[in-house]
């Protein structure tokens, strides 16, 4: 049998393990939050990355970057007969030519 002082001992053990899991589990909580924030960081720079090569590049893109800028000025072009056609709408009303669904818009 375990002296009082054993148990005291194991017991301070296990309180100290305890203690160290819950501050490993906040600290792996907080990394993974702060690479949450990387990523989206990131991201953005991406994006920004890819913004700035289609204004420079868009209309004579590298033959690698070819199919994607051709869809980022496809997409451009709906947009823009979107708003056209919101604007006639607004002013108008009822518009005669078919109105595209938005799934079909994405084409």
């Amino acid at each position: 049998m375990l002296s009082l002082e054993e148990l005291k001992g194991k017991a301070k053990d296990v309180a100290q393990t305890g203690v160290a899991r819950v501050l490993d589990t906040g600290r792996i909580a907080k990394l993974s939050l702060s690479n949450a924030t990387e990523a989206e960081g990131l991201k953005k720079v991406y994006m920004e990355i890819g913004r700035l090569y289609y204004e420079q590049h868009g209309l004579c893109p590298d033959s690698r970057f070819e199919s994607l800028c051709d869809k980022v000025t496809e997409t451009k072009a709906r947009v823009v007969a979107n708003k056209a056609l919101i604007t006639e709408i607004k002013i108008n009303g009822v518009v005669d030519d078919e109105v595209c669904e938005p799934e079909e818009a994405l084409g």
